[in-house]
């Protein structure tokens, strides 16, 4: 008589799955423009070009190349390596910014001089940085308005501060005439 020996293998397998809590983090795009201080035109150097924070534990993430680290910050926060998180120091030149305190740790560099300069936001949204306050008119664009409206007389004068946010839409244009 021969015994059947039969052999259970039972193989148990564990996945850890690590819990994280949700942190949300509001995302920026840093975007620096020269600016005028003391007769001298200067821009911030070495600032990230992306920034999060989470306020609720004052958190924060920089990428100064997000390319490198595989990350895509268009839409939807996602990385391939994630950038360290850490607290807010109080000694940077972003802590600096944010706090309205001057510019003591920050880092600049000298740019040749200009009556003024311009960077696109996006879209529509533009910034525009200039020694003194800068004289504008918004006009229509012509290639919007009909031959009856173009007689009509639609500028809009705009004195524009030093440093402005300033809202161009599809169908104006907006001239700088002169600083003032």
């Amino acid at each position: 008589m021969t015994q059947k020996k039969s052999v259970v293998l039972s193989l148990l397998v564990f996945f850890a799955v690590p819990r994280q809590e949700q942190r949300p983090y509001y995302t920026y795009k840093l975007l620096t423009i020269p600016f005028f201080h003391e007769n001298e035109t200067i821009e911030l150097t070495r600032i990230p070009r992306y920034w999060a924070i989470n306020q609720v534990d004052n958190t924060t993430i920089e990428w100064h190349h997000p390319e490198e680290s595989g990350c895509d910050l268009r839409l939807m926060t996602s990385c391939r390596d994630t950038p360290p998180i850490r607290t807010i120091s109080k000694d940077t030149c972003l802590d600096e910014i944010i706090a309205k305190f001057p510019l003591s740790r920050c880092q600049t560099t000298s740019i040749p001089a200009a009556k003024y300069f311009l960077r696109q936001l996006r879209d529509n949204f533009w910034i525009t940085s200039s020694p003194k306050s800068l004289h504008c008119v918004k006009t229509p664009r012509s290639d919007y308005l009909s031959g009856m409206q173009q007689t009509w007389n639609m500028n809009e004068e705009i004195i524009l501060p030093s440093v402005s946010l300033v809202n161009v839409t599809q169908i104006t244009q907006l001239r700088v005439l002169a600083s003032l």
